[in-house]
């Protein structure tokens, strides 16, 4: 049995948070046989994190930095090992196009990631055909790149699956019970939360957006925003719907980061609002989610509106939904993995995802496993400490 001098405690491992990274943690964890517990204040899955909204992007030509792209080859395979245990499906491969000027930073990573890592891209900028036929207006100094290899997952479904086989190898998950802090005590570590104390040998941090006062000095270099998601109506389906139309990004050269969206949706697939998915990836307005009364949507409404309007002129009707989530960014938008300092590396912390995070969820999940039952992990993910420059 593993940590056979855990046999008179709670847990072998206490997980904090039951969202995108918590949820596949759990999973890996209880898989080896670990006895954990899971934790988080709000049903499991929920819209006060980074996770909500139907769909997520997933790429390989990973514009954010070429060293992310090792862990993106591994998550896409235990994307597949997940839909082979649980006959279900993920990850939908309707491809990513890319439209910029070829000096913007989204343009210019995604050609280096390619170069390096050789992942197929397919540069469409001189085609002209493919510009008369496209419903998008593209403008003409626009560069245009296809991934095929790339297309969206689903969140909710996803977290609900790995909690629900957690709990199949034996994880306990305990929702509706907020954590107000640990301490560290003789070796082991004591959660609390507002029902009671647990204690265990070992504790995994995957808070999201209120992880901050849960990950020591990391915390203070985090900040939440809020981010604003938008289902439009077009006026043909058929047009955009998935398998016909890919999901997109633009590198608008006006605005900072990004817009993007998603094909058309069969809903009785993907339950949620119903439309094509867009919103804008930059950083939002810094806010606490405990504490946000911000419903003022007018100004999110009318920028991605306007947008739609500009490059897809003429299809789209109406706006259907409009709803928001939680970025917990770091100061680089990088991910932090690391062992917390001071604990003897008994606390693994998983934060600042900065937006970008939900197609590493199974990778993600995974390491975080091998670094607390084993202290460490031979997946590359040593540029994500947590004591690297500029953090």
């Amino acid at each position: 049995m593993y940590f056979t001098t855990m046999q008179a405690k709670s847990y072998d491992v206490i997980v904090i948070g039951v969202g995108s990274m918590g949820s596949s943690a759990l999973y890996y964890l209880a898989s080896k046989g670990i006895k954990v517990l899971g934790l988080d204040q709000y049903p499991v899955p929920h819209d006060r994190g980074s996770h909500t909204g139907q769909t997520r992007l997933i790429r390989k030509a990973y514009y954010e930095h070429p060293d992310y792209v090792p862990l993106l080859m591994r998550s896409y395979q235990n994307w597949s090992t997940l839909e082979n245990m649980t006959g279900d499906k993920f990850y939908y491969e309707t491809g990513i196009l890319y439209m910029g000027k070829g000096t913007h930073p989204v343009m210019q990573g995604i050609k280096e990631s390619a170069s390096i890592h050789q992942i197929p891209i397919n540069d469409l900028s001189a085609s002209e055909e493919f510009r008369r036929h496209t419903p998008f207006a593209i403008p003409d100094h626009y560069d245009i790149i296809l991934e095929t290899e790339a297309g969206f997952v689903t969140p909710e479904k996803t977290i609900s699956a790995y909690v629900a086989l957690a709990k199949r190898h034996g994880a306990k998950v305990n929702t509706g019970e907020k954590v107000t802090g640990w301490e560290y005590i003789d070796g082991n570590v004591k959660v609390h939360t507002t029902n009671q104390s647990y204690t265990a040998e070992k504790l995994v941090v995957t808070a999201g957006s209120y992880a901050m006062p849960l990950v020591g000095n990391v915390g203070k270099s985090l900040t939440v925003t809020k981010q604003w998601l938008a289902w439009f109506q077009p006026k043909n389906t058929d047009i955009f719907s998935e398998g016909r139309f890919p999901c997109w990004c633009i590198g608008h050269e006006d605005d900072p980061g990004i817009y993007y969206g998603f094909p058309y949706l069969d809903h009785s697939k993907h339950p949620g609002p119903r439309g094509m998915k867009v919103a804008h990836h930059s950083r939002g307005n810094v806010t606490d989610p405990d504490d946000d009364n911000n419903d003022d949507t007018f100004d999110e409404q009318t920028k991605l509106s306007t947008h739609m309007n500009r490059y897809l002129p003429g299809h789209i009707h109406t706006i259907t939904a409009l709803r928001s989530c939680y970025y917990t960014m770091s100061p680089d938008e990088h991910f932090i993995l690391d062992h917390l300092e001071g604990y003897d590396d008994k606390v693994v912390i998983a934060c600042g995802f900065s937006g970008h995070g939900f197609k590493f969820v199974p990778v993600i999940g995974e390491a975080l496993s091998e670094m607390t039952v084993e202290g460490k992990t031979a997946l590359p993910v040593d540029f994500l400490k947590s004591n690297r420059p500029g953090l």
